[in-house]
Protein backbone atom coordinates (compact mmCIF):
# COMPACT_ATOMS: atom_id res chain seq x y z
CA UNK A 1 0.00 0.00 0.00
CA UNK A 2 1.11 3.72 -1.05
CA UNK A 3 0.81 6.51 1.72
CA UNK A 4 1.48 10.01 1.19
CA UNK A 5 3.45 11.97 3.64
CA UNK A 6 1.74 12.34 7.12
CA UNK A 7 -0.87 9.92 5.57
CA UNK A 8 1.56 6.93 7.32
CA UNK A 9 -0.45 5.41 10.09
CA UNK A 10 1.73 5.20 13.21
CA UNK A 11 0.85 1.52 15.22
CA UNK A 12 1.58 3.20 18.12
CA UNK A 13 -1.35 6.10 17.76
CA UNK A 14 -3.75 3.44 15.85
CA UNK A 15 -6.41 2.36 18.55
CA UNK A 16 -8.63 1.68 15.97
CA UNK A 17 -7.04 -1.46 14.59
CA UNK A 18 -7.35 -2.63 18.03
CA UNK A 19 -10.96 -2.23 18.57
CA UNK A 20 -11.53 -4.00 15.14
CA UNK A 21 -9.31 -6.89 16.30
CA UNK A 22 -11.36 -6.92 19.49
CA UNK A 23 -14.15 -7.89 17.25
CA UNK A 24 -12.64 -10.51 15.27
CA UNK A 25 -14.95 -14.17 15.38
CA UNK A 26 -17.77 -12.01 16.14
CA UNK A 27 -20.70 -11.11 14.04
CA UNK A 28 -20.83 -7.52 13.25
CA UNK A 29 -23.95 -6.58 14.72
CA UNK A 30 -22.61 -3.61 17.19
CA UNK A 31 -21.73 -0.97 14.54
CA UNK A 32 -23.63 1.73 13.45
CA UNK A 33 -24.46 0.48 9.71
CA UNK A 34 -27.79 -1.34 9.65
CA UNK A 35 -26.90 -2.86 6.58
CA UNK A 36 -24.01 -4.15 7.92
CA UNK A 37 -26.12 -5.57 10.64
CA UNK A 38 -28.10 -7.20 8.33
CA UNK A 39 -25.28 -8.74 6.16
CA UNK A 40 -24.61 -10.56 9.43
CA UNK A 41 -21.09 -10.87 8.74
CA UNK A 42 -18.64 -12.08 11.03
CA UNK A 43 -14.94 -10.35 11.43
CA UNK A 44 -12.15 -12.90 10.54
CA UNK A 45 -9.22 -10.95 10.18
CA UNK A 46 -7.90 -7.29 11.02
CA UNK A 47 -4.89 -5.73 9.59
CA UNK A 48 -3.79 -2.08 9.15
CA UNK A 49 -5.38 -1.57 5.04
CA UNK A 50 -7.49 -4.89 5.16
CA UNK A 51 -10.30 -7.04 6.67
CA UNK A 52 -11.69 -10.10 6.07
CA UNK A 53 -15.72 -10.74 6.47
CA UNK A 54 -17.22 -14.20 6.53
CA UNK A 55 -20.77 -14.60 5.14
CA UNK A 56 -23.46 -17.42 4.84
CA UNK A 57 -25.70 -17.35 1.96
CA UNK A 58 -29.12 -17.10 3.15
CA UNK A 59 -32.46 -17.42 1.43
CA UNK A 60 -33.83 -13.46 1.24
CA UNK A 61 -29.65 -12.54 -0.41
CA UNK A 62 -30.76 -14.88 -3.48
CA UNK A 63 -32.32 -13.79 -6.91
CA UNK A 64 -34.62 -15.93 -8.74
CA UNK A 65 -32.53 -17.93 -9.55
CA UNK A 66 -31.53 -19.12 -6.76
CA UNK A 67 -27.66 -17.81 -6.46
CA UNK A 68 -26.46 -14.59 -4.53
CA UNK A 69 -27.85 -12.02 -5.83
CA UNK A 70 -24.98 -9.29 -8.03
CA UNK A 71 -26.26 -6.31 -5.59
CA UNK A 72 -25.53 -8.36 -2.54
CA UNK A 73 -21.99 -9.40 -3.61
CA UNK A 74 -21.47 -5.50 -4.45
CA UNK A 75 -22.56 -4.42 -1.27
CA UNK A 76 -20.65 -7.18 0.28
CA UNK A 77 -17.52 -5.73 -0.77
CA UNK A 78 -18.54 -2.08 -0.85
CA UNK A 79 -19.53 -2.48 3.36
CA UNK A 80 -16.05 -3.78 3.61
CA UNK A 81 -14.69 -0.52 2.92
CA UNK A 82 -15.31 1.78 5.54
CA UNK A 83 -13.78 -0.67 8.11
CA UNK A 84 -10.43 -0.55 5.94
CA UNK A 85 -10.50 3.06 6.27
CA UNK A 86 -10.82 2.47 10.03
CA UNK A 87 -8.11 0.44 10.06
CA UNK A 88 -5.71 2.60 8.93
CA UNK A 89 -6.84 5.31 12.47
CA UNK A 90 -8.97 7.19 9.85
CA UNK A 91 -12.06 8.57 12.34
CA UNK A 92 -13.90 10.08 9.36
CA UNK A 93 -16.56 9.01 7.23
CA UNK A 94 -14.95 7.42 3.71
CA UNK A 95 -17.94 7.19 0.75
CA UNK A 96 -17.74 5.74 -2.32
CA UNK A 97 -17.07 7.34 -5.24
CA UNK A 98 -16.70 4.32 -7.51
CA UNK A 99 -16.70 0.51 -7.46
CA UNK A 100 -16.62 -1.39 -10.66
CA UNK A 101 -17.37 -5.04 -9.33
CA UNK A 102 -16.24 -8.03 -12.03
CA UNK A 103 -18.72 -11.16 -11.21
CA UNK A 104 -16.69 -15.14 -12.02
CA UNK A 105 -18.71 -17.78 -10.38
CA UNK A 106 -21.97 -17.54 -8.43
CA UNK A 107 -23.11 -18.66 -4.83
CA UNK A 108 -25.96 -20.99 -3.27
CA UNK A 109 -27.89 -20.92 -0.58
CA UNK A 110 -25.99 -21.74 2.74
CA UNK A 111 -22.68 -21.15 1.02
CA UNK A 112 -20.02 -19.40 3.12
CA UNK A 113 -18.44 -16.75 1.29
CA UNK A 114 -15.52 -14.47 2.08
CA UNK A 115 -14.74 -11.04 1.74
CA UNK A 116 -11.40 -9.08 1.62
CA UNK A 117 -10.14 -5.69 1.28
CA UNK A 118 -6.59 -4.31 0.41
CA UNK A 119 -5.76 -0.63 0.57
CA UNK A 120 -4.22 0.30 -2.34
CA UNK A 121 -3.24 3.78 -2.08
CA UNK A 122 -4.40 6.49 0.35
CA UNK A 123 -3.77 10.19 -0.17
CA UNK A 124 -5.10 13.23 1.40
CA UNK A 125 -8.68 12.84 0.12
CA UNK A 126 -8.60 9.75 -2.01
CA UNK A 127 -8.01 6.28 -1.31
CA UNK A 128 -8.17 3.07 -3.46
CA UNK A 129 -8.89 -0.28 -2.15
CA UNK A 130 -9.17 -3.61 -3.93
CA UNK A 131 -11.50 -6.52 -2.99
CA UNK A 132 -12.17 -10.19 -3.47
CA UNK A 133 -15.34 -12.43 -2.57
CA UNK A 134 -14.29 -15.68 -2.15
CA UNK A 135 -16.23 -18.97 -1.80
CA UNK A 136 -14.87 -20.87 1.19
CA UNK A 137 -12.98 -23.61 -1.17
CA UNK A 138 -11.07 -20.43 -2.39
CA UNK A 139 -13.17 -20.23 -5.94
CA UNK A 140 -12.96 -16.73 -6.67
CA UNK A 141 -16.93 -15.49 -6.79
CA UNK A 142 -15.92 -11.45 -7.75
CA UNK A 143 -13.49 -9.12 -7.80
CA UNK A 144 -13.70 -5.08 -7.40
CA UNK A 145 -12.24 -2.06 -7.31
CA UNK A 146 -13.36 1.35 -5.52
CA UNK A 147 -12.12 4.91 -5.14
CA UNK A 148 -13.05 6.56 -1.79
CA UNK A 149 -13.65 10.43 -0.68
CA UNK A 150 -12.90 11.55 2.35
CA UNK A 151 -15.81 13.62 4.62
CA UNK A 152 -16.03 15.20 7.85
CA UNK A 153 -18.39 12.92 9.47
CA UNK A 154 -16.75 11.41 12.75
CA UNK A 155 -17.34 8.17 12.09
CA UNK A 156 -15.27 7.49 15.64
CA UNK A 157 -18.05 9.14 17.24
CA UNK A 158 -21.32 6.90 15.90
CA UNK A 159 -19.20 3.74 16.63
CA UNK A 160 -18.69 4.23 19.80
CA UNK A 161 -22.19 5.30 20.60
CA UNK A 162 -23.37 2.13 18.93
CA UNK A 163 -21.78 -0.53 20.78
Amino acid sequence: MVYRGRNRPNDMENQNIELMKGLIGQKLTHVPSGLTKWLGGSLSKVEIGSVRVTYRVREDMLNPAGTLHGGIIATMLDDLVGMTMFTTGENVFFSTINLAVDYFESARLGDIVIAESKLMKKGKRVANIELTLMKDNGNLIAKAHTNLIKTQFDLKQKILSSQ
